[in-house]
Order: C-alpha cells, then structure tokens, then sequence
C-alpha cells in the first residue's frame, strides 16, 4: 500500500540522516511508542466515526474533561486515605465512564436531532473545553503519583505500558471492525444510510454505538495521559482532534463514510509520529513540522477523492 511506502521511506530517510543512529535509538522508539498511545486510540475511534460517516470534533475536549474529571475524583479519594489501589479502582473507569457519557451525547443530538455531527461536536467541544475550565478555574490538575509510577512510567521488556496497552485495545478494535455484526453495519451505514435501513439495520443505533466507543476511548486516552504527564493542562489538546482524524484520513479511512481499516489508520498515524520525530531531531521548527502534516493530509484526501471517482 502507498501508505505502508510512504512509512518506510520517511524511516529510512531520517535514519539516514540522523548522525550517531539517534534516530534508531532505543530512547526515541521509546518516546515514539509513548506519544503514539493516545492518538492511536483517538485515530481508531475516529475511524470507526468516519466510517459511518460521521466527525467528532470534541475529541480533545472530552479527552480533557474526562482526564480532569478523574483526576479530581482519584486525587480526592487519595486525599481521603483511601487505598492507591481502591483508588486506581475507581478513578480509571470512572474517567473512561465520563468519556463514554460525552460521546453518547455527541451521537445522540446527531441522531436525535438530525443535525450533522460536525456541528454538533464544534458545539459540545466548547461546551467541554467550557466546562474544564469551569473545574480546574484556568490551573493545571495533578495526576495521581501511583497512576504515574505503575502505569505512566512504567516499561515491558522496554516497551512503555502505555504502548502495550494502547496496541492490544487496537487490535481488538480491529477485530470487532473486520469480523463482528457491528464492524459490518458501520460500513453499511456509512455506504449507503437509507439502504441500510431498509434492510434492517439500525442506522441510529449504530451511529450511537460509534460515537459511544470514540467517546469511551477519548475517556482512555485521558488516563494515558494522566498516566504520562504529571498534570492535565486544559489547553494542551488543542490539535487532537486534527491529528487523530488526520491519521484515520492519512491511512486510507474516506471522509465520506463507508471505507477505511485499522490497520491503515495505525500506519497512518505512525506516518506523522515518525515524521515529527525526525524532523525535530534534524532541528526544523515546529512550524515546517505543522506544515509537512497539513501538506500530507490534503495528499491524502485528494488522493481519496481521485479513487472515488475512478470506482
């Protein structure tokens, strides 16, 4: 796949390029590995939306109040003398709970209301950012330490946990959109809604289901988050939502619903990952950096539309 090539080439490229190998040091695949967990998860979920033909612009805002929200809630039973453990217990699936309502939200007022989801989620991303700011009154939220030493900081076999627990999450995505009945009923929807109904598929309740998972994994990336950074900064997920559907959009995903794989949204998203990652150590600021995605991006999209109309 063109994808696949263009991912060997930047590899290949950069370690080329790099003096001293630091391009193929185990340092920066660990660092690669680590900011790649979220947006994996994030461009998956996206994925899934896209495919049904829907847009979730809130990503990085429900991300931020769900990570906001539970570190408030872990850090206040922590606070109480409540076991760490009980702690983690509670607070990780009680963020990813938070995500999950968000996201139910989002696909409800889309379904509900018939209004595209693209206006629906620029709306509910103020509405979170909104409320996030409201919960942390313009300061950071800590992150609870225990989350940090046993999860965020925490290596197998030199392979960050967080990138270990992100990849199996994906590949069970994978799985559930290849081979199970609601895999198959996204693309169906997406292909071709009111034919879809027709034959008895419950377009709305598939469209829920979607933006009930991207809305679950928003809620996820939020604990990898809490796990990575020491605090949950409101305004640092600013660009999520563009890299996690730029990843979908760069590994073959349509815009227009009814095509795309996991497969091609991991290599999709690896492609901006590497890219950013060898350009920084080439010393190229961050504007060329932001360039380089947006230039990708619209190659790839017209290259989507190009094989639209040549099917």
């Amino acid at each position: 796949a063109p994808i696949a090539v263009a991912l060997i080439v930047i590899v290949a490229f950069f370690s080329i390029a790099s003096s001293d190998n630091i391009y193929w040091s185990v340092a920066n695949f660990q660092g690669m590995a680590s900011s790649l967990s979220s947006i994996l998860l994030l461009a998956v979920g996206s994925t899934y939306l896209l495919i049904t033909g829907n847009l979730d612009l809130s990503i990085g805002a429900n991300l931020v109040l769900s990570s906001v929200i539970g570190a408030k809630l872990m850090n206040y039973l922590q606070d109480a003398g409540i076991a760490q453990g009980t702690v983690l217990l509670i607070g990780i699936p009680a963020t990813i709970l938070v995500g999950l309502l968000l996201g139910l939200l989002n696909g409800l007022i889309t379904t509900k209301f018939g209004i595209p989801s693209f206006i629906v989620t620029l709306g509910t991303l103020g509405v979170y950012q909104g409320v996030a700011e409201l919960m942390t009154t313009g300061f950071s939220e800590r992150s609870p330490k225990l989350l940090q030493s046993g999860f965020g900081f925490a290596y197998i076999l030199g392979v960050p946990v967080v990138f270990v627990v992100a990849g199996i999450l994906v590949l069970i995505l994978g799985i559930v959109l290849a081979r199970t009945v609601f895999g198959v009923h996204c693309y169906a929807v997406g292909s071709n809604r009111l034919a879809a109904v027709r034959n008895g598929i419950e377009a709305d309740r598939t469209t829920i289901g979607a933006f009930c998972l991207m809305g679950a994994l928003a809620g996820t990336a939020g604990v990898i988050d809490l796990a990575r950074f020491t605090s949950v900064s409101v305004a640092s997920n600013g660009t999520t939502a563009l890299a996690a559907i730029s990843a979908a959009v760069i590994g073959g995903t349509s815009l227009f619903g009814g095509r795309g794989s996991v497969l091609g949204t991991v290599i999709g998203a690896l492609i901006p990952i590497a890219l950013l990652r060898g350009l920084v150590i080439q010393g190229f600021p961050a504007s060329w950096q932001t360039i380089s995605i947006g230039v990708i991006v619209v190659g790839a999209v017209a290259f989507d539309q190009y094989r639209r109309r040549r099917t």
